[in-house]
């Protein structure tokens, strides 16, 4: 018995996630921490994100580009 095969996947994920504030430091910036589930080709993945923002990278919609978390 012999037997070859090949797979080949490419994925791209673009999402909003929550994220609570957990700790404001002595600066004003504040630590971030949120975890979040997805299913992508049937399979679970869990996302999470750590980091530290800065009050003026928070737009008017409430939000913070991934760019612009530190510590990530």
């Amino acid at each position: 018995h012999a037997g070859t095969g090949t797979i080949e996947r490419e994925e791209q994920i673009e999402m909003r996630m929550a994220a609570l504030i957990t700790q404001i430091l002595p600066n004003g910036n504040m630590v971030i921490n949120g975890r979040q589930e997805v299913v992508v080709n049937f399979e679970k993945r869990i996302l999470n994100i750590d980091g530290v923002i800065r009050p003026q990278d928070i737009s008017t919609g409430n939000t913070v580009s991934y760019d612009q978390i530190a510590e990530a």
